[in-house]
């Protein structure tokens, strides 16, 4: 015989009476068929039994009477062929043609089943040139979308009718039911007072299936919630310091609001601004600036006690509404070495730490990470005012002391896993992030562009100078119209400066003076009259900036003094 249909399954809708359903293919015993009532697998000689196994025209599977399906119940008959093959054939016997025709037609129906399986999978295109997309393992609370990357899939958290909204029609469709008064977005036709069918606008449509005020407001180009970036300067975009700091001691700032930080490590790095970003197609908007961390000098090995990262400090007022919640960092990256990197949330009493996982897939190119954490935690101690509230490290290396595994909230002052690359073992190893954002909630939206004056207002609560923008603090023979200041000597020790910041501090500021015209210009200030340039100490310095200079007795009383300051009062 041969096997001269490709069907090896039927479908009926039961009617409550019907015992006896037909199959249409060759089956070779009745355990061959899999029999499914409402997506109940059915026992046979049991529920039913099966006539016409050999019969390449079919049979029947009939029900036994306390089995019959239901009116309206779904029935399925599926044949399912053990994937074996059992014929012996014997060394110089006779040929036996039927065993080898049965064996050849149990290989074409095993093949018209693996053909039926995958006909219910989901599968690329024809053309599509994607291969090799592997499912992760499931993971409870999360749904399957497609990588930042568009190279596969993973589970993620969130709703995801979120971005799809929800069918609003009665049978399903795009069209959308409303009374003949309420008229919306593309109106079709009415009839006064009647329901009435209406298409929707692609701009109707797309404020529809936005799940929330936000994303609303997101599709008619109004402002998000102000100041959902708890992130200063995430754009790298306020750089008052300076634009490039070469072998950048531990502690010091170089972007506002950011800061290296690193710990017996051997490794120099060389920070810069520089054009190199994401595409404004890639990143919905347009940035002028990263941050670039340029590897001078490496460290080929980590010791446990090796530590490099680059962080922001998040004041305790702007944390404290995480608590409890969930918050999503997203941020864009770029390095040279691929493999594993860790960002991880610190308290101020570094003793609770969450420590996540991200990958760089492919050298000197820009990705998009997104981290959500949550801020469920119990323990620590933790500031809720003006000290520090969280710190995100972006770590470059880190030796086992500073290691933790990832995905939950760990006693200790941990930044990374066993998994972290060595970033600096290399001066290769150059190491970019753009477009940074902290924000409430499980989704990543769109990045938050403040007005530059906003943004430097809130980089000024941390630190402020009174120099032109351009002008970094420190710089020798800065011209007096540069550094912004002048005040008159009491007596030959103090000068006192009626000066107010632009922005309250957040706490009492270090604030150091520096004079114009002058090399080596810290601690001094100079005399207007005649360019004199006198030593000179802060004794006294409120968050809201009026200081007193002391001169040491160097001052002449009733002179006019000229100088700049920086105020400094970072986490």
């Amino acid at each position: 015989m041969t096997v001269s249909t490709s069907i090896n399954r039927v479908d009926y809708t039961g009617d409550g009476v019907e015992d006896t359903f037909a199959y249409t293919f060759k089956i070779f015993a009745g355990g061959d068929l899999d029999v499914y009532v409402d997506g109940v697998l059915q026992t046979l000689n049991v529920d039913y039994t099966v006539t016409g196994a050999g019969d390449p025209a079919g049979g029947n599977v009939v029900f036994e009477a306390g089995s019959i399906p239901a009116n309206g119940a779904t029935i399925a008959i599926i044949r399912v062929l053990d994937l074996t093959q059992e014929t012996d054939y014997v060394e110089g016997d006779k040929f036996a043609a039927e065993t080898h025709e049965n064996a050849l037609d149990k290989l074409t129906m095993i093949c018209q089943q693996i053909k039926e399986t995958f006909g219910r999978a989901l599968k690329f295109l024809s053309y599509s040139t994607f291969k090799d997309v592997d499912l992760p393992d499931l993971e409870a609370g999360k749904y399957l979308a497609v990588n930042s990357g568009g190279t596969g899939v993973e589970w993620v958290v969130g709703d995801p009718l979120a971005s799809h909204g929800s069918n609003h029609s009665a049978g399903g469709g795009d069209d959308i039911q409303v009374s003949a008064t309420n008229k919306l977005l593309g109106r079709a036709s009415a009839g006064a007072g009647d329901m009435e069918e209406i298409t929707c606008t692609a701009a109707g449509r797309a404020l529809l299936d936005d799940a929330d005020a936000a994303a609303q407001r997101d599709t008619l180009g109004l402002p998000s919630r102000i100041g959902k970036n708890a992130l200063i300067n995430g754009a790298f975009d306020i750089w008052q310091r300076g634009t490039s700091f070469a072998a950048v001691a531990n502690g010091s700032y170089f972007a506002d609001r950011f800061a290296y930080i690193k710990d017996t490590i051997s490794c120099v790095h060389t920070f810069s601004r520089d054009t190199d970003v994401p595409t404004a197609a890639q990143f919905l908007g347009l940035l002028s600036y990263s941050l670039k961390a340029a590897c001078t000098t490496i460290d080929s090995s980590i010791g446990a006690a090796d530590v490099v990262w680059i962080d922001q400090r998040i004041e305790g007022y702007n944390f404290k509404r995480f608590v409890g919640q969930y918050g999503t960092l997203s941020f864009w990256v770029k390095a040279y070495k691929t493999g594993t990197y860790c960002v991880a949330f610190v308290n101020d009493g570094q003793d609770r730490a969450y420590v996540a996982e991200y990958t760089i897939n492919s050298s000197n190119t820009w990705e998009k990470k997104t981290i959500t954490v949550n801020f469920n935690y119990s323990g620590g101690t933790w500031n809720y005012t003006n000290g520090l509230g969280l710190c995100v490290r972006f770590v470059l290396a880190a030796g086992s002391n500073y290691q933790t595994a990832a995905g939950s909230w760990q006693n200790g002052n941990y930044v990374a896993t066993s998994n972290q690359v060595n970033g600096v073992d290399s001066t290769n190893n150059n190491f970019w992030l753009a477009g940074i954002q902290f924000e409430l909630g499980q989704v990543a939206t769109p990045f938050e562009f403040r007005p530059v004056q906003d943004e430097l207002s809130l980089c000024e609560r941390y630190y402020e100078k009174s120099f032109t923008y351009d002008v970094a603090p420190g710089t020798d023979n800065v011209t007096v119209a540069n550094t912004g200041c002048l005040a008159r000597a009491n007596s030959t020790s103090d000068l006192i400066s009626h000066i107010y910041y632009r922005q309250r501090k957040r706490d009492n500021p270090a604030v150091t003076i520096y004079a114009p015209l002058t090399t080596s210009p810290a601690g001094k200030v100079r005399r207007a009259s005649n360019g004199d340039i006198v030593s000179i100490t802060v004794s006294f310095a409120e968050e809201c900036g009026v200081l007193l200079l002391d001169g040491g007795g160097n001052l002449i009383s009733g002179e006019s003094y000229q100088f700049g300051f920086a105020a400094d009062a970072e986490l």
